[in-house]
């Protein structure tokens, strides 16, 4: 990524920072704010079965933004770490965490090549941060990070991919990324000799239609989300045959079509 990239994403994300648990959480449904509780409730739930069901791991997340998958996360784990080029973000993630009250969480603000640690971690998380990087900055964030990886760890890579025949590459006034093809994706990993052994989506896109204007009003949004299991499982469930009477595949203008993958390597 050159500088001025850096800049621009850098600049993107921190004008997004409001809400610590779902900043960087998007809405590519329609579901407006909804969507990004509705999202981050199913990401949560699909990432922890990635979790040894024997112990609990040590997670190191790149490009941990505000911390929002600290504070889901960190009472499944022994220990948390995240890092991101951020001061913003990674000042508000340590703040958030002393508010909580949530003790096992580490957070640096520093570039992944210059990250060091005698720490050995059984899941190294990408938290929708390889997008942000050229080819060569992915490749050898994974070479120079897996040095830190558990023999028996894992890598996991949270992107959004490409569902065309070659990644679209977004460069605007105010954003810059690369939504690459799974299988470029993959590449990138086995140049590093990991192998893939799971690939899901991470969440269901939202389809609700009319309905999300009717919940996002703040004070149904607020009861909604006390019921978290009953009111998201229920957005599911209407997603979900949605999808069946008429399947969708999501696309967004000058990017193409697109869906979010974890992708499991080890």
């Amino acid at each position: 990524m050159t500088k001025l990239s850096k800049v621009k994403v850098n600049n993107y994300w921190n004008n997004l920072i409001k809400d610590p648990e779902i900043d960087g959480v998007c809405a590519f449904g329609g579901g407006n704010a909804i969507e990004r509780y509705y999202r981050s409730y199913f990401e949560k739930r699909n990432f922890i079965k990635f979790f040894s069901k024997k112990q609990k791991p040590n997670l190191l997340e790149v490009g941990c933004g505000s911390g929002r998958w600290a504070f889901a996360l960190s009472k499944y784990l022994t220990h948390y770490t995240g890092i991101d080029i951020s001061k913003i973000s990674i000042d508000t993630a340590i703040k958030s965490c002393q508010s909580k009250n949530i003790n096992n969480c580490d957070f640096y603000n520093i570039h992944t090549l210059e990250f060091n640690t005698n720490q050995k971690f059984d899941i190294i998380y990408f938290g929708g941060v390889t997008q942000y990087m050229e080819d060569d900055e992915f490749s050898n964030a994974v070479f120079h990070l897996k040095k830190f990886l558990k023999p028996c760890g894992i890598f996991i890579d949270r992107s959004t991919v490409s569902l065309e025949i070659s990644r679209n590459f977004i460069n605007k006034n105010d954003y810059f990324a690369i939504y690459r093809t799974e299988s470029e994706i993959t590449d990138i990993f086995k140049n590093a000799n990991f192998k893939k052994v799971r690939s899901q989506n991470s969440y269901q896109f939202l389809r609700v239609g009319k309905l999300a204007r009717y919940m996002n009003y703040p004070p149904r949004l607020n009861i909604l989300r006390k019921t978290p299991f009953i009111t998201y499982h229920m957005l599911y469930a209407i997603t979900e045959l949605a999808n069946l009477l008429k399947p969708k595949v999501f696309y967004e203008n000058g990017i193409g079509y697109f869906t979010h993958k974890f992708q499991v390597f080890k």
